[in-house]
């Protein structure tokens, strides 16, 4: 029974992972540039070794979308903890006010929304009939 519910919840934090992966990797502003493209992969060693200096954990969204679907996470909230990792990472690095650390505080507003309605039970991909609240876009 216990294996059984273990497996279970294993399995709806995976899809549900998914679902919440694509919805930061997806989403748009309203001039309809995808904000994920910079997080998708770290920047190389040899282009940017001083990066891999300061940022103890590096990882990006490949990294966060491999534990997913290798079931690395056994819950949402060590999910969590993966996203919001790489937008620290991400403001610690760059200069504030630069386009990628002002993408990684809009990407984390974003994925902080969705991470609350799923929670509270609002949102989510096991309910794909039910109409979906837009995350709000940024300019």
């Amino acid at each position: 029974w216990y294996q059984r519910r273990v497996r279970e919840a294993v399995v709806s934090t995976q899809s549900t992972g998914k679902w919440l992966w694509e919805q930061v990797a997806n989403y748009e502003d309203t001039e309809e540039r995808k904000l994920s493209d910079m997080f998708m992969k770290l920047p190389s060693r040899r282009e940017l070794p001083d990066y891999y200096q300061l940022i103890r954990k590096p990882i990006d969204l490949k990294k966060i979308k491999q534990g997913i679907l290798q079931h690395r996470y056994r819950n949402l909230t060590s999910l969590s903890e993966d996203f919001t990792l790489m937008f620290r990472n991400a403001q610690e690095y760059n200069v504030e006010g630069s386009q990628i650390f002002l993408d990684s505080a809009t990407l984390w507003s974003v994925f902080d929304q969705i991470f609350e309605k799923l929670q509270k039970g609002v949102d989510g991909p096991q309910d794909p009939d039910k109409p979906r609240e837009e995350p709000e876009k940024t300019h």
